[in-house]
């Protein structure tokens, strides 16, 4: 089951992003915007996995302390620590296939994951 996980803001819902999956993006945005909802969705970053229902689960238990309500996808932290905690938990577990940065902090993503491997080499 590949596909996504995104982050996606809202400026309806100031400090808080949605994590969830999807085949689709594009339509998943719109589909949020309901009349509950006064302004539309914003795709952040896109994360293309093997396996979406395990990769979502996975970036929701790392990001834990930061949900707004258990049953809800939505999470009170900054979009770096979401962006750099999703991205790590994904490559750790190998469901990883590729990211589609809208906010061109994939290459500081990995440049932190790169500086991290050398530290713990260094420990070694």
């Amino acid at each position: 089951m590949s596909g996504y996980v995104y982050i996606m803001s809202n400026q309806s819902m100031p400090g808080q992003l949605k994590i969830g999956k999807t085949k689709d993006p594009e339509s998943r945005a719109k589909e949020l915007h309901s009349t509950g909802v006064a302004t539309p969705f914003v795709i952040e970053a896109l994360f293309k996995v093997k396996d979406r229902a395990k990769a979502e689960v996975a970036v929701h238990r790392k990001l834990k302390s930061y949900r707004v309500a258990e049953n809800r996808e939505f999470f009170k932290c900054d979009l770096k620590t979401a962006f750099y905690e999703a991205n790590a938990i994904l490559r750790e577990r190998g469901e990883f296939i590729s990211v589609e940065d809208r906010n061109a902090m994939a290459a500081e993503a990995e440049q932190l994951r790169l500086k991290e491997e050398r530290r713990r080499r260094a420990k070694d």
